[in-house]
């Protein structure tokens, strides 16, 4: 079986992801936007007022993690938002044909053309010369971007328990209250399952105050921190990738066993806690 034997109980799924369900948009664009957000967010709503061409979607967020996995021959599923328009269409008709159980959704079908009805959204601008930035929702809310979804609905605690793994981004702080978080992280991790955590880009926006106490509350919960150098220097302060992952394994009251540290085109860092510290290098 494709599926974890967790301790003596036969796990259904070998990894799971909880949050940031989206799908990339890629648009050319010969200049790439200022920084103002004022222009961004307009920006924002004249291409989500657009048609796009099918043959410029991807998926993204942890899709990409479901994917990367079942080609590894994991069983995988998703913890999420997807909604009934084409952009969910498109995401059920990709990660199925991937071999990925359906999306557990976080919240019941909402009215057709309301605003939880739709799918998350990314679009990818990329300019002439290959360089890129990002325009969603994500960066100006509403947020929580999901809005009213207060408990975990019996199908997501199903899953929770059913998984040797649950992977999740920084990106979730944007869909769902801490507290929520947090809740769904313990659930699978008393159910046996390690948790997985990469910042992401969003380590750049949890420098400080509640952010700050949510990127910390939920690193403290993971067995395992994937960061970039870059991602690794805001959420630690240090430059040094090895000082970086020895100070998160570090940290008091911290459950994190690995970290590891991407760097690029030179591969990544792994430091491990126990029984005793390791560091292996690869690229």
């Amino acid at each position: 079986t494709k599926a974890a034997n967790n301790g003596t109980r036969l796990k259904l799924f070998d990894a799971v992801s909880l949050g940031n369900l989206c799908v990339d948009v890629v648009v050319p664009l010969q200049r790439l936007p200022a920084a103002d957000p004022v222009a961004r967010k307009q920006l924002l709503q004249e291409l989500t007022a657009q048609q796009h061409v099918q043959s410029s979607w991807e998926l993204g967020g942890t899709c990409n993690f479901m994917i990367a996995a079942a080609r590894l021959g994991m069983s995988t599923g998703g913890v999420g938002h997807v909604g009934n328009d084409v952009y969910g269409q498109y995401m059920d008709q990709v990660l199925q044909a991937e071999g990925i159980a359906a999306t557990t959704r976080l919240m019941p079908a909402e009215p057709p053309g309301t605003d939880l009805d739709r799918t998350l959204v990314c679009f990818v601008l990329v300019d002439p010369h290959g360089k890129h930035a990002f325009c969603s929702s994500y960066d100006f809310g509403p947020w929580p971007l999901l809005q009213g979804v207060n408990t975990l609905p019996p199908a997501v605690m199903q899953v929770l328990h059913s998984t040797a793994a649950v992977f999740m981004n920084g990106f979730v702080f944007d869909e769902l209250p801490l507290k929520l978080v947090q809740a769904a992280l313990q659930e699978a991790s008393r159910a046996g399952a390690a948790v997985l955590f990469d910042p992401g880009p969003r380590a750049y926006t949890m420098k400080s105050g509640s952010r700050r106490h949510a990127l910390d509350s939920v690193m403290n919960l993971s067995d395992v921190v994937l960061m970039t150098q870059e991602e690794a220097v805001e959420v630690t302060g240090l430059s040094d990738p090895q000082a970086a992952a020895e100070a998160v394994l570090s940290r008091p009251g911290a459950r994190t066993e690995w970290c590891v540290v991407k760097l690029g085109a030179q591969g990544a860092l792994l430091v491990t806690k126990s029984p005793k510290q390791h560091v292996y290098r690869g690229g």
